[in-house]
């Protein structure tokens, strides 16, 4: 006789998703807006603040880099609205067209990496956009860019409905719980 388990370990993007969703929906930015430089000599004597400094900065680094790839798709999604009204092609084909044209200007770059990155920057600028939950939110976050694209669009909508609402939710926002919400109401059915 086999027993099924009573709790469903959720994956690792739906933790993401669960902990995205708490990041956003706080009012609190991760780091202070106050800069700190670390300097050679500073670093050789470490200390917690030192490497509280070292920490904030690599956050602050992060959330520039999310930005940035926030500011490339808007550009990119632009540039090709632009090719498509100016030359009457098609989406598809606008893509190519500036895909071909930057790949001459990348060297080492590939074209299916650079096809990667724009669609990993696509789903930053789906999150962060203005239908999304906005680019002020950026500062709350601790995810990087391959983690929060490494969502399915439906889990980025869903993250957006659960920041952008007003309502909490009633699902599980702790991944240390590792319960499944659904799991519960089924069981108690």
């Amino acid at each position: 006789m086999s027993e099924e388990p009573d709790e469903i370990e959720p994956t690792k993007s739906q933790c993401i998703e669960r902990e995205l969703i708490k990041q956003l929906r706080s009012d609190r930015d991760i780091i202070s807006p106050a800069s700190f430089e670390i300097t050679e000599h500073q670093s050789s004597q470490i200390t917690s603040q030192s490497l509280i400094c070292l920490f904030q900065n690599a956050i602050r680094a992060r959330h520039e880099e999310i930005l940035s790839w926030y500011y490339y798709s808007d550009s990119f999604e632009n540039k090709v609205i632009e090719i498509c009204r100016e030359t009457g092609v098609t989406d598809k084909t606008a893509r190519t067209q500036l895909y071909k044209e930057m790949l001459n200007h990348l060297s080492g770059i590939t074209s299916g990496n650079l096809r990667m990155k724009t669609l990993r920057a696509k789903k930053i600028h789906m999150l962060f956009g203005k239908d999304g939950v906005g680019i002020n939110k950026i500062k709350q976050v601790t995810y990087g860019i391959y983690a929060i694209s490494s969502l399915t669009n439906s889990q980025i909508q869903n993250v957006i409905n659960n920041v952008t609402s007003v309502e909490v939710p009633e699902t599980v926002t702790n991944c240390d719980d590792q319960i499944n919400a659904d799991v519960n109401a089924s069981s108690n059915a």
